[in-house]
């Protein structure tokens, strides 16, 4: 691999792009929605954005994780510290706010805001993470919504 900037590309940038952006060229707040959604599923599942399922054979994680979700398989691939921590409400809710992001439709994906507002609540609802890491993660959000954090 190297420091070949195409192979950088290919397994860094291009699995964050939001699916549309191939089709339109154009990004927009719901590609940025579809980004999020990949950082979510890295940190639900502590896999990177480009997934090895096969010796050689990779897919991205957005689709890896969408998939498992849809054949209810996301208890097998959500990395165990989260479902040490959580309960199976908050890890349903959380794997379903960053499939909902995931959706290669940017007019079925909620805005930032929305997502900000359904983790928080998820956040009040007795932590999914360790309270460093969720601070973390709320900061991410108000950042993406051009908002600072005030604690």
């Amino acid at each position: 691999m190297g420091d070949d900037p195409a192979s950088t590309l290919d397994q860094g940038t291009i699995a964050y792009l939001d699916p549309e952006y191939f089709q339109t060229g154009k990004l927009t707040d719901k590609s940025d929605v579809y980004s999020f959604g990949v950082v979510l599923a890295e940190l639900l599942s502590g896999l990177k954005a480009i997934v090895t399922i096969r010796l050689e054979e990779y897919t991205n994680l957005a689709t890896y994780f969408t998939k498992a979700k849809r054949d209810d398989l996301l208890l097998e691939i959500v990395d165990h510290q989260v479902l040490e921590e959580a309960t199976v409400e908050q890890l349903k809710e959380t794997c379903d706010v960053a499939c909902r992001c995931l959706d290669r439709q940017a007019k079925n994906r909620p805005s930032m805001k929305e997502v900000t507002m359904k983790l928080e609540s998820i956040r009040n609802t007795n932590s999914l993470m360790n309270e460093g890491e969720q601070d973390d993660l709320y900061d991410i959000l108000l950042a993406a919504n051009g908002e600072t954090s005030t604690t």
